[in-house]
């Protein structure tokens, strides 16, 4: 659905939740404007809301693009892919063969690319059986230490979040993570399994978490400062 605000026309959707008592209006990379409603609620007042809350809605689009413009690429100009904080040479071969193949070694990242064959599909498709592999024997090692053992190991592309811990014992990890540092990629992985012991993030949660990890504070603020753009990689 389009609207015109103050004179530009944007694009919006609307989501109505069962659990919502109010409207919400959020602004997400991949979504754009979305438009949070309970579910009675009439769509037909939404324009209305939109055109009240122009002003704010226009200053958060303008920051989105500009995160998006400086956000980097999976594939770097440089023909470079990130991994683990660092940038890893790409190699590319074309095949006639009908199959991908990617091979990670410690100089570079070697795909053999069919013809007609995309690039990015390929690279994020590796990322996320690659994800699997790194994060499952982090898992195994941080759980081993803090006394815990999860069932099961999700990995997605959430929109908010890094990571979660079910009540069952799953965790789920965004593969985006394998973009950051190592030491990032663990803060998150023990935040979720220290879950499995505190269900929440009172004092003795975190307490918890920096008694594994003393510089947690460090690691947090780089999350917070870059999460962003890796959430906006394409």
């Amino acid at each position: 659905m389009m609207i015109t605000l103050e004179g530009r026309s944007v694009e919006y959707s609307i989501l109505r939740n069962r659990r919502a008592r109010r409207v919400k209006l959020r602004v997400e990379i991949a979504q754009g404007l979305v438009v949070v409603i309970p579910w009675r609620f009439p769509a037909k007042e939404v324009p209305s809301i939109l055109l009240e809350n122009a002003r704010w809605i226009l200053r958060i689009l303008d920051r989105q693009h500009t995160i998006l413009d400086s956000a980097p690429a999976l594939v770097s100009a440089n023909g470079t892919v990130r991994l683990a904080g660092c940038a890893i040479p790409l190699k590319v071969e074309p095949t006639n063969s009908r199959r991908v193949s990617v091979a990670l070694d410690a100089e570079s990242l070697h795909i053999a690319l069919p013809p007609f064959s995309n690039l990015n599909t390929v690279i994020e498709a590796w990322y996320r059986r690659h994800a699997r592999t790194v994060f499952a024997e982090k898992v195994r090692e941080w759980s081993l230490l803090i006394g815990v053992q999860p069932v099961k190991l999700k990995i997605g592309d959430p929109r908010s979040r890094w990571g979660s811990c079910s009540t069952r014992g799953t965790i789920s990890l965004s593969w985006r993570l394998l973009l950051a540092p190592s030491e990032v990629m663990d803060y998150v992985i023990v935040h979720e399994l220290c879950h499995m012991k505190q269900r929440n993030h009172s004092p003795h949660f975190w307490k918890l978490v920096e008694s594994i990890l003393p510089d947690l504070s460090a690691r947090r603020l780089w999350l917070r400062e870059n999460g962003t753009h890796l959430r906006a990689a394409r």
